[in-house]
């Protein structure tokens, strides 16, 4: 009698042993024989991250890194349409650290380089579509363009006055972009390692510039940035211990993928954008992204 309740306990946990089995490998948490056991440490959320530039009313001006006011004010209308909301870099970072949640349905706008057109058209329509982005500034450029009176929208750059007044508003939030390292010339592109070139040399460059950026956003802002973005997308793994012990938190790359962001801060560098070129409206974007 004994081995017979005893045999009825055993097959019991062996059906329940299965279900269980059952329940896993239909919620995809079996793969290829593994239990893969998912906690909130991992939870993943996807972030599309769309990368603008320079605006202007000119059609003749018009093309890969240049849109129209209106053509910026049409992706802001369809993400509001569609659900979607602006995250500011902040709460990425918060989220990684494991401190809060994320809004369904997030995405982050970005704007290269710190162009004047920014802040007289993307500025006005993100506070009026109740929306925010990052503006990753170029500090010798703001430097030049606060110190001489020339605002042709087709090239100026924000003076410091300007990102100040954007970022205290609360509409955009402040990145490095280098200081003076925006660039194809004398060898090197942009802030990439010249081939053959010293590590040491290289990495010491590399600091001094970014850290004089960095003076320069704090002394305009009073911001401590904790984000970069590399000019053109052109990366060298020397980099990275530069980008560390400057205190950086989170990084942009310029190849096109969607960002998968995890209770992990070591998933926040190289981030992933898609160009907004004239040609591809942001809905073109998203919709190939599916």
């Amino acid at each position: 009698m004994l081995q017979r309740k005893k045999w009825k306990r055993n097959l019991f946990r062996l059906a329940a042993f299965v279900f269980t089995l059952g329940v896993l490998f239909a919620a995809g948490r079996i793969q290829c024989g593994i239990l893969t056991v998912m906690s909130p440490a991992q939870e993943e959320v996807r972030l599309p991250v769309i990368m603008y530039h320079n605006l202007s009313e000119k059609s003749n001006q018009l093309g890969e890194f240049m849109i129209s006011p209106s053509q910026l004010e049409e992706d802001l209308r369809y993400l509001k349409e569609q659900g979607y909301h602006t995250v500011t870099t902040k709460q990425i970072i918060d989220y990684a650290n494991g401190n809060g949640n994320l809004p369904e349905k997030p995405i982050l706008l970005t704007f290269d380089d710190g162009y004047e057109g920014d802040y007289v058209y993307a500025y006005p329509l993100l506070k009026k579509y109740g929306m925010t982005a990052l503006l990753s500034v170029v500090g010798e450029r703001s430097d030049r363009f606060t110190r001489i009176e020339d605002h042709h929208i087709s090239y100026s750059h924000c003076t410091w006055e300007q990102i100040d007044e954007m970022y205290r508003d609360g509409v955009f939030e402040i990145g490095n972009h280098t200081y003076d390292l925006h660039s194809l010339e004398d060898g090197r592109r942009g802030c990439k390692r010249k081939p053959g070139e010293p590590v040491e040399k290289y990495q010491n460059m590399l600091r001094e510039d970014l850290q004089k950026n960095l003076d320069c956003i704090r002394q305009a802002t009073g911001l401590d940035s904790k984000i970069f973005t590399y000019p053109y997308g052109f990366i060298s793994k020397e980099s990275y211990p530069v980008i560390e012990e400057l205190g950086f938190q989170i990084t942009f790359a310029a190849n096109e993928k969607v960002n998968y962001i995890s209770r992990d801060p070591t998933t926040l560098y190289l981030l992933g954008r898609y160009n907004r070129s004239s040609g591809k409206s942001v809905q073109n974007i998203l919709e190939n992204m599916k």
